[in-house]
């Protein structure tokens, strides 16, 4: 299969509308929408606060080395008194898996893959599974490359690994086009994601997003990093999202979960379920039993 090289950009808007109606001529399921969220902030256990008391579940995409530092881009500030700076600990990992969540692995050191000698990717995506597994428990089945920069050598070994790769959408070759996926185009290693911040896309403009994916069957992956308060989010801040407005959306996810008119999952269980909606589809089948190594 050709596949593309690109690295995002932090601004860029990043998107993966999934076609699950275009599987089979059948009455549409309803649409998909998946949260995550990555780098393991602990800024994030403010989404986990909100999405709990909505019933609705996400994914963390995480970086196997506490140590690691944030990228400019997601802690402008180096206090390290500032929230924005924060990871997790492995407890608190564990209480968002507790807690129904889904604990994807983001390499170690959020190196780009596509800078890494083949020894270093294959040290990065071993290494990264087996942290997390044996501080936590949790074999994680899906992987989302560092700054979304991936390529044909680099997917070659995830798929070795891990159910599923993410990526994002709004850099390099990638169109409109590339959203859509058809029963002969399904490819659970090269899933995007529409990046939220506080700026881009405006709220209005993600609901349209989460409007189509309820009017057309798809799954819409969206992807944050700090979930902050007003006074915490600075001028230069390009990947926060104010605590507010992530309820406003988390709100919006839940009434039309409620009314069974869209489905929140986490990634694996979003596939899983694709997979049960149209089980005639012999791609589909063929993804359905794919799994990595323990």
């Amino acid at each position: 299969m050709f596949r593309r090289t690109f690295v995002a950009s932090p601004l860029a808007v990043t998107a993966t509308l999934f076609s699950a109606s275009a599987l089979h001529a059948a009455p549409k399921k309803p649409g998909i929408v998946s949260l995550t969220f990555d780098d393991g902030l602990r800024s994030q256990k403010n989404a986990l606060v909100i999405m709990q008391q909505l019933g609705l579940v996400g994914t963390l995409f995480v970086i196997a080395d506490p140590n690691t530092p944030t990228t400019p881009e997601s802690s402008p500030s180096s206090d390290p008194t500032i929230l924005r700076v924060q990871r997790f600990s492995w407890s608190d990992i564990i209480e968002f898996h507790n807690a129904g969540w889904e604990v994807g692995a983001h390499s170690v050191h959020h190196e780009k893959l596509t800078n890494l000698s083949d020894r270093e990717l294959c040290w990065e995506l071993d290494d990264c599974r087996h942290i997390i597994t044996r501080n936590t428990g949790i074999v994680p089945q899906a992987f989302a490359s560092p700054d979304g920069a991936y390529d044909d050598r680099t997917l070659v070994e995830i798929q070795k690994r891990f159910r599923s790769h993410f990526g994002v959408w709004g850099a390099g070759p990638l169109t409109k086009a590339d959203l859509l996926c058809n029963p002969n185009r399904i490819d659970p290693y090269e899933v995007c994601r529409l990046g939220v911040t506080g700026k881009i896309p405006p709220v209005r403009d993600l609901f349209g997003f989460i409007d189509k994916a309820m009017a057309t069957g798809y799954w819409l992956n969206l992807v944050y990093h700090n979930i902050l308060p007003p006074d915490q989010i600075l001028a230069d801040d390009n990947l926060s999202v104010r605590v507010d407005v992530f309820k406003e959306t988390a709100l919006y996810l839940s009434s039309l979960q409620r009314g069974k008119a869209i489905r929140v999952m986490t990634v694996t269980g979003a596939q899983d379920q694709i997979y049960v909606d149209y089980p005639w589809s012999p791609v589909a089948r063929a993804l359905a039993t794919k799994r990595p190594p323990i």
